[in-house]
């Protein structure tokens, strides 16, 4: 039995950053799904009533994490392997983009 290796090895940490790539709009998506059908912001978006004063400062801060998370994932994906910093950099950049992508459900909820 015969293994053929291309010479290629996965790295982990571009995985991980593409996963957080591929999950970031979804989990944003269930985010909102989970906000729009509470009763709370139903009556807010209606009738102007009940509305949360603190979702001016989670709104931005949902944006921002969301566009942050999308841009360490994309540079974390495209950091080239022949990059001596790259075994530090990109560890640092997909555990910010998966942080990023926390905060990005949290101030979502957090807006309701």
């Amino acid at each position: 039995m015969s293994t053929i290796s291309t010479g290629t090895r996965r790295d982990p940490w571009r995985v991980g950053a593409v996963v957080g790539l591929v999950t970031l709009l979804p989990v944003t998506v269930l985010a909102w799904i989970h906000v729009l059908s509470t009763d709370t912001f139903a009556r807010c978006l209606t009738y102007g009533e009940t509305c949360n004063p603190a979702a001016d400062t989670w709104l931005p801060v949902a944006w921002w994490a969301f566009w942050g998370g999308a841009v360490t994932g994309v540079v974390a994906v495209a950091l080239p392997r022949r990059v001596r910093a790259a075994a530090v950099v990109r560890p640092v950049l997909v555990t910010a983009q998966a942080a990023l992508q926390v905060l990005v459900f949290a101030a979502v909820v957090l807006s309701a």
